[in-house]
């Protein structure tokens, strides 16, 4: 058993920077988890209620640092989710690749795969620097409150 924990990303870390890895990866996980049970507005919600129990970010240096933490783990959306429920007024941004776009056209794309990302914008910054190269837009998870009660 000694040898498996040595795989851990958290070894040779601080304790803050484990409990910061800790925090941000087990609301990723709740994300993920919401997102396979319910639709994303539904599950934003369910993570904005649960983030209400962890620290709130306010910067974007701050928020980069948790998708840093968050690595490739999850999912775009449920990574997403969970950026954004700690950074609030952030929107969660849903964009297709600008490939399958001419003009603003959208492209006929019978049989071919569709790209999509999900990414997070604070305060009209995006978390990722080449979004708006490479995507387009086409939909948007809007910040809510988390105490307003939804259905």
């Amino acid at each position: 058993m000694g040898n498996e924990l040595s795989n851990l990303p958290v070894t040779g870390r601080s304790l803050a920077e484990m409990q910061a890895w800790l925090a941000d990866n087990s609301l990723n996980v709740w994300a993920y988890l919401s997102l396979l049970a319910v639709p994303p507005m539904k599950a934003r919600h369910w993570v904005g209620r649960i983030a209400l129990l962890y620290r709130s970010i306010s910067s974007i240096e701050d928020a980069r640092r948790m998708v840093e933490r968050l690595g490739g783990r999850g999912t775009c959306l449920s990574r997403s989710l969970a950026v954004a429920a700690r950074c609030r007024g952030s929107d969660v941004v849903i964009g297709v690749e600008k490939r399958n776009f001419v003009n603003g056209e959208h492209l006929e794309l019978a049989g071919r795969r569709i790209e999509a990302h999900a990414w997070v914008e604070m305060d009209g910054a995006t978390m990722i620097d080449h979004a708006k190269d490479r995507w387009v837009e086409v939909g948007r998870l809007g910040a809510t409150h988390p105490n307003v009660a939804r259905n």
